[in-house]
């Protein structure tokens, strides 16, 4: 579900983009992970032909302790589907292979691909 968040922030109001005046915390989290990909996708246009990549990745689902702070009922959610998160360090593995595989994002994407028709 968190990788659908960020698209549905394609509908956030430009003319509050800090928020002032108003917030929804998970709307935010959406737009700057949509801000991420956007400019991943800029900076991959600007530097076609350099021979330099750029990728944009979610690492997935990580017990990162990432909004901690939202009160009793979502950490007692955390609590419950504790077992079934990544841990850092295996979070840490996504973002790994993409920095130091040769080839870049391309064979990021078809282990994608592989692992989605399965």
């Amino acid at each position: 579900m968190s990788h659908r968040m960020p698209m549905r922030a394609h509908r956030s109001n430009f003319d509050n983009l800090q928020s002032e005046k108003h917030f929804a915390a998970m709307q935010a989290y959406g737009q700057s992970k949509l801000a991420n990909v956007l400019f991943t996708y800029e900076l991959a246009r600007r530097l076609e032909g350099s021979g330099v990549t750029a990728n944009a990745l979610h690492p997935g689902f990580v017990a990162t302790g990432f909004a901690r702070n939202n009160g009793a009922l979502y950490n007692f959610g955390m609590k419950l589907i504790g077992p079934f998160i990544r841990q850092p360090d295996q979070g840490a593995q996504t973002s790994i292979y993409l920095a130091s595989s040769p080839r870049g994002g391309r064979d990021y994407r078809e282990i994608l691909c592989r692992l989605q028709s399965r």
